[in-house]
């Protein structure tokens, strides 16, 4: 029998919540670095360094940007004792192997959906994170966004009569690329 895939509620940032929390990024791709400049303005982290094996300019700028270590694989990354926890932005298919490497060099990983390809994959995230003592966190979710705050306020409403189910599928072939 299989084990339920689970995710940790949150990383803590200890007994003072002045104390801030290092990120490392995995991952540059044009998508990935949107979330850069939200995430640096976040007053409990700070980018403190980034890894991608393909994009050079983009991890200039990154240190550039953010005054920020920066690193051509993975593993230099989560070898740095400058980094506390590592938000994976890879390609999907990458997911498990780069959280696993964050999680044997003690980093807390918070890793974008989809978690993994498969569920054999996200067992082992979640085995690693557990032998080592990290959190594994995955996101993001789509819960608040205003099509599911709409569809919320019609099922309250009552006008569509008593619930009994709601299924939705929202994919593309993005995670097998």
């Amino acid at each position: 029998m299989r084990r339920r895939t689970k995710c940790a509620p949150q990383i803590g940032l200890g007994e003072n919540m002045s104390d801030v929390l290092r990120m490392g990024f995995a991952g540059l791709s044009m998508d990935a670095t949107k979330v850069l400049t939200q995430i640096a303005g976040l007053p409990n982290i700070k980018l403190a360094a980034a890894a991608d094996a393909k994009r050079s300019s983009a991890l200039e700028r990154f240190g550039a940007d953010f005054g920020a270590e920066t690193y051509d694989n993975i593993e230099k990354l989560c070898q740095s004792p400058n980094v506390d926890a590592v938000y994976i932005a890879t390609a999907p298919a990458q997911h498990a192997e780069h959280a696993i490497i964050a999680a044997k060099h003690g980093k807390h990983v918070i890793v974008e959906k989809p978690m993994a390809l498969n569920l054999d994959d996200a067992e082992r995230m979640n085995e690693a994170a557990d032998k080592h003592g990290v959190k594994l966190l995955c996101g993001h979710t789509h819960s608040f966004d205003p099509p599911m705050r709409k569809m919320r306020q019609i099922v309250r409403s009552g006008d569509l009569g008593k619930l009994c189910m709601i299924n939705s599928w929202n994919y593309n072939e993005f995670m097998y690329r």
